[in-house]
């Protein structure tokens, strides 16, 4: 597994569980939390933008 990945992946779910844990302070749906933090973390934080490069994986 690739460290920047993983990095991304320890991210999100660090990202996601501080704003799950606010939502449930306020009483929003958790639901709500997830969409908020993929709004605030978008594609292009995740490393999406990534893909597009030749990494060798698939030659």
């Amino acid at each position: 597994m690739d460290v920047s990945l993983l990095k991304d992946i320890v991210i999100i779910l660090g990202l996601s569980v501080v704003v799950l844990l606010l939502f449930n302070l306020i009483r929003m749906p958790s639901i709500l939390a997830f969409f908020v933090t993929g709004i605030v973390i978008g594609p292009s934080r995740a490393g999406a933008h990534r893909i597009g490069q030749s990494s060798g994986a698939y030659s």
